[in-house]
């Protein structure tokens, strides 16, 4: 297997307070920036903003359901692929709580519901798996973040073979936080490694703007590869367009390959 580009990028989700940041006059820039992937984990999507991307990155497709009802409805955690590339062979999705089949699910009053969406995609020609999962952690409440983190893990040692993994998501937890120390710790089958280890010493210590300005330290966005993979480069994508961003996260790249 050859590169592969890896993103995940909060989309901030469609809100007229956001006024001239709102989902309309920013898709054509995220779109772009998901021309670019092979494979891809969005967060704060919603079922109008990701048929605005199918057309926008005709090459992809994509698997996820909205958190709220296990269908259409609230945000959703899709896993994208381009399909001249990958087969998807396998997917699903479960909520980040004690009944992890059941849509809209939470376990703590002052959190958000959250989940997590999986696929396993082969790669044309070379019949190469791969298991992808992507997830947005709680924000409000550290209990329900550091849960759904061990879910997550769980559910990796569980459903993953012996295939490589990408793991993609908003934490919100920076490094040496309890959720990403959750993920990226010892003691697990599958274990994981924050790509931004590997990158240059440059890299900037962020993925969160709030449509203003880079805020440094915070570092909450990740892409965590097992150890099959070897690190060629990390980005994180600073453009702005007439001094916007196209979102308040900050896309992470990752270029990566098969060690």
């Amino acid at each position: 297997m050859s590169e592969l580009t890896l993103l995940s990028y909060n989309l901030r989700r469609d809100t007229r307070s956001d006024g001239p940041n709102r989902w309309r006059r920013r898709r054509d820039r995220v779109a772009r920036t998901l021309r670019g992937a092979d494979i891809a984990g969005l967060q704060e999507a919603r079922w109008p903003m990701l048929r605005d991307l199918t057309f926008g990155a005709p090459r992809h497709r994509w698997v996820g359901v909205g958190r709220a009802d296990g269908r259409r409805h609230g945000e959703f955690v899709p896993v994208l692929w381009r399909a001249d590339r990958f087969v998807l062979e396998d997917h699903g999705h479960f909520w980040l709580s004690s009944r992890p089949e059941v849509p809209g699910s939470k376990d703590h009053e002052r959190a958000v519901v959250r989940m997590a969406t999986w696929a396993r995609l082969v790669e044309r020609g070379s019949g190469q798996a791969l298991f992808v999962l992507n997830t947005h952690l709680d924000h409000r409440v550290a209990a329900a973040q550091v849960e759904g983190a061990a879910q997550i893990r769980a559910a990796l040692d569980d459903l993953v073979g012996d295939e490589p993994v990408v793991v993609t998501g908003d934490l919100n937890a920076r490094p040496g936080e309890e959720a990403h120390s959750v993920l990226t710790g010892p003691g697990h089958r599958v274990a994981l490694r924050d790509a931004y280890l590997d990158a240059d010493a440059a890299a900037p210590d962020t993925t969160y703007n709030g449509f203003a300005a880079p805020r440094p330290g915070m570092r909450i966005d990740v892409v965590l590869l097992s150890s099959h993979w070897k690190v060629s480069a990390y980005r994180v994508d600073m453009t702005t367009e007439n001094g916007r961003f196209a979102s308040d996260h900050l896309p992470v790249e990752v270029v990566a390959r098969l060690g």
